[in-house]
């Protein structure tokens, strides 16, 4: 295997279990983006970011993620498609977001 993948670039990781993870499947970990072959952050990551990626780097988010990761954002979405595609959208139960402070 190339040596760039067996490299985990670990940038602003909160949690040591995914160190702990990388390197007890043999992984080395670093803090540099640069060739590694899995980037993992705990941010989110802009397009721009994602665009400079190699072919064979990996990342564990992307742009956008937010609006299906987070509960209110993935109900709003659903409920906006339902209302437009109706019978592809029939698969998830009646969802009520309550109003920010």
């Amino acid at each position: 295997k190339q040596w760039y993948q067996r490299r985990v670039a670990i940038t602003a990781g909160r949690y040591d279990v995914v160190r702990r993870c990388a390197e007890a499947l043999g992984y080395k970990t670093t803090t540099e983006n640069d060739e590694s072959f899995i980037i993992w952050s705990d941010h989110t990551i802009n397009a721009e970011r994602c665009a400079e990626l190699k072919p064979y780097q990996r990342i564990n988010h992307f742009p956008g993620m937010g609006e299906i990761a987070r509960k209110d954002c993935l109900a709003r979405n659903l409920q906006k498609m339902q209302k437009t595609q109706s019978d592809e959208y029939d698969f998830f139960p009646k969802t009520w977001t309550l109003p920010a402070d």
